[in-house]
């Protein structure tokens, strides 16, 4: 089971980890179960556990000390039998002597540590990464591959955003690819100023073109079928274009008609 402990309130994290009664709070009108007792016997994953606010670090530290947690207006105490993995982008140690991170909490936490290099540091993993984010965001219908001039592109760059950047660039080279190949200027990366420029002045524009007119004819065909409620005929008529090479553009862009129809 896992929680990202950056995207919630104190608040909603405690209710998310530890559930509540029935009218605990305005809107409870029936308990809930959270991930703790959810993960029973098993592993709950704590991302970003730097964002813990100060009160969500104290109960989770008698979590792991008493192995016993309480719901959220309950008096009863439950058991805790989890295996707790927390993971974070941030130097913990700093957080500490801040005051912003529990020196106790760490040290219950950190029985096993994991460090991980940043992308750029373990070229050998960002080939298999893209391969699998690749497969991941694939529509079922298509078979693209990345090109050796692609791959070469992705080894070289410094990858600031890490797996989540490399990630991203693969669902961009995924929608602006063509003919089943995912090229290098599909990929949408910035040229890294300190590394010398693979691309001539002529092609990096050609390339910048590619990619605006491509954005714009997306976000016009979502307008346009938004517009219409995804009735292609009406749709050809006030872009003046025929039926046939808008459904084309449709088709290119992966934009599904039915999915602008208004239902019932």
């Amino acid at each position: 089971m896992a929680v990202n402990c950056g995207s919630l309130t104190e608040t909603l994290l405690e209710d998310e980890l530890f559930g509540h009664e029935r009218g605990a709070f305005t809107n409870a009108d029936r308990c809930r179960r959270g991930l703790i007792a959810e993960a029973m016997h098993g592993t709950l994953f704590l991302d970003e556990i730097d964002s813990l606010p100060p009160k969500a670090q104290s109960d989770l530290l008698r979590v792991i000390q008493e192995k016993t947690f309480r719901a959220i207006g309950s008096s009863q105490q439950q058991e805790a039998d989890v295996r707790i993995v927390a993971a974070t982008n941030k130097p913990l140690e700093q957080q500490m002597a801040a005051g912003s991170f529990r020196p106790d909490l760490y040290y219950r936490l950190a029985v096993f540590s994991i460090r991980l290099p940043p992308l750029r540091d373990r070229v050998e993993d960002i080939i298999p990464l893209a391969k699998h984010f690749l497969s991941k965001h694939m529509p079922s219908d298509r078979i693209m591959v990345l090109t050796a001039q692609a791959c070469s592109r992705l080894q070289s760059c410094k990858w600031p955003g890490n797996v989540r950047e490399l990630e991203n660039a693969i669902i961009r080279g995924i929608q602006y690819g063509e003919d089943g190949r995912i090229d290098t200027e599909d990929l949408g990366l910035a040229l890294d100023t300190d590394e010398p420029s693979s691309l001539s002045s002529a092609e990096s524009l050609r390339t910048a073109k590619k990619q605006v007119v491509a954005a714009f004819e997306r976000d016009y065909l979502i307008r346009l079928m938004s517009e219409h409620h995804g009735n292609v005929s009406k749709a050809a008529g006030a872009a003046k274009k025929e039926r046939r090479d808008l459904g084309k553009l449709l088709k290119r862009h992966r934009i599904d008609p039915e999915s602008f129809r208004l239902s019932g």
